[in-house]
């Protein structure tokens, strides 16, 4: 006989374990213990259900921070929860934007829909982020793109006009500002017509007509005696 295994069982005769005798009276014939042949089986089997309780207490603690997938019929209520637990904030004018002269009908459209998508404040910083570069792209973008329009209008209209480009324009410029207003220039603005040369030249020919006498040289050192200033109607013959 060994200390604390006590031999003599025998599972196959119906015997219970001789180790049992050690155990208190109402614990000798719980099931949990009469399946051991031995102390050393139990002890294994104990150390062994030390270890998955480990794990199991391992488990609970990432379910504990763990966000299930939220179901497609889910309440209203349920997508709160959710949404709360991903980090939304409570109320959409908690979202903080960052930037300078922003428009307070953007940042409200966008606090309204980054809420209903139940985006944390991280997210939607990094959204609004990416947005406000690509829109500066764009507007550079644009920006570039007009200025090239311009400078191959401005070209095409000197090669065409000569000498007569300057006064033409300076023409045009005075007609304009006694016939346009805020709305028809930002018309002209947002549709970019102003670059188009068959806007310029029908203006110089409108120009002709309702403008002054003669438009002198925007710039004394522009004028010449062979081009001292545009004249108009009365003396056609300077435009053929």
């Amino acid at each position: 006989m060994v200390d604390g295994e006590l031999e003599g069982g025998n599972g196959a005769t119906g015997e219970k374990p001789a180790w049992l005798a050690q155990l208190p009276a109402d614990l000798k014939d719980n099931p949990s213990f009469t399946s051991y042949k031995t102390i050393g089986d139990l002890a294994k089997d104990h150390l062994a259900l030390g270890d998955k309780a480990k794990e199991i207490d391992g488990l609970k603690e990432k379910l504990e921070n763990y966000i299930p997938k939220l179901a497609e019929d889910s309440t209203d209520e349920e997508k709160n929860l959710y949404y709360s637990a991903l980090g939304r904030p409570e109320k959409p004018d908690k979202y903080e934007f960052e930037g300078d002269n922003l428009d307070p009908k953007t940042v409200d459209w966008a606090r309204d829909t980054f809420f209903k998508a139940g985006l944390n404040n991280d997210q939607a910083k990094a959204i609004a982020g990416s947005w406000n570069g690509f829109m500066k792209q764009m507007i550079d973008a644009e920006a570039e793109s007009r200025g090239k329009e311009r400078e191959a209008a401005e070209t095409k209209l000197k090669s065409e006009l000569g000498e007569k480009y300057n006064e033409s324009i300076e023409m045009v410029k005075r007609v304009w500002k006694k016939l346009t207003d805020d709305d028809f220039d930002k018309f002209v603005d947002e549709t970019k017509i102003g670059n188009d040369p068959r806007l310029i030249r029908f203006m110089i020919k409108v120009s002709k007509t309702v403008g002054e006498d003669k438009s002198p040289s925007p710039s004394p050192s522009l004028q010449t005696e062979k081009s001292p200033g545009l004249v108009y109607d009365k003396s056609p013959e300077l435009f053929k």
